[in-house]
């Protein structure tokens, strides 16, 4: 297994708005050796290509790797490295060494529940189409099978009237571990009608963009100010879908 780790010129964990570097670390045995290690610096006077172009000369160099701890994950350098160049990135809470093995394990636990959630589609797909549609109804998207929890188990969004909702996505996850962003997400977007929904969140998930696509919805995103860092998502109909009046 392959983890980039983002350190500055010190030697410490850093969020990538520091000059520093990135280290490609594989694991050897029971130890982690370090490959290579590859300067970034990016500065406010840079546009949003010339940012881009930077982040991705330096990815290149990470050859197979698609896993970054960092002191940070949020805001435009993260969101293109989930969202356009297919990485899953991680928060570092203690020592390096420690964190690549906490962060290697969590790799584990999320391809096996990939997995699972995976079979649990097929299965699903199966059924269905040996059987028909359970469940009645029709003229919806289908649901897809992001994974398996009971339905009340999943934190629901807040009404906020007249079409409008709202979820703390960030909160909804660390109160409910076993839970991704595609099992509470996913389930609204395709079977609820609405004008706008409001996403609270750390980052935008890699898989968001495409879905949206493909339910002809579109995305605003800003970063929220004050002591709740993030990102806030308004998620509208796209032009076709648009409500009248």
């Amino acid at each position: 297994m392959k983890i980039a780790a983002y350190l500055d010129r010190h030697g410490d964990m850093a969020g990538l708005y520091t000059a520093g570097r990135f280290q490609l670390y594989e694991k050897d045995d029971e130890h982690w050796i370090l490959k290579r290690q590859v300067p970034l610096e990016i500065t406010a006077e840079m546009n949003i290509p010339e940012v881009k172009q930077a982040l991705r000369e330096a990815v290149v160099h990470l050859e197979d790797c698609k896993t970054l701890l960092s002191a940070e994950v949020r805001g435009l350098l993260y969101s293109l490295l989930q969202e356009e160049m297919g990485f899953r990135t991680w928060k570092s809470q203690g020592s390096l060494h420690e964190q690549l093995d906490n962060v290697a394990r969590n790799e584990l636990d999320l391809a096996l529940r990939e997995a699972l959630a995976a079979a649990e589609a097929e299965k699903a797909a199966a059924q269905a189409s040996a059987g028909g549609c359970a469940g009645g109804g029709g003229g919806g998207k289908r649901r897809s099978a992001a994974g398996a929890p009971e339905p009340e188990s999943i934190p629901q969004p807040e009404c906020l009237g007249e079409g409008r909702y709202r979820l703390d996505l960030e909160a909804a996850l660390k109160g409910n571990k076993e839970l991704n962003s595609r099992q509470v997400l996913i389930p609204f977007l395709e079977n609820t009608v609405f004008r706008e929904f409001e996403i609270l969140c750390d980052h935008v998930p890699r898989w968001f963009s495409h879905k949206l696509d493909e339910l002809n919805l579109r995305a605003e995103s800003e970063e929220l100010a004050g002591p709740k860092k993030g990102l806030k998502l308004r998620v509208l109909p796209g032009p076709e879908a648009a409500p009248a009046g």
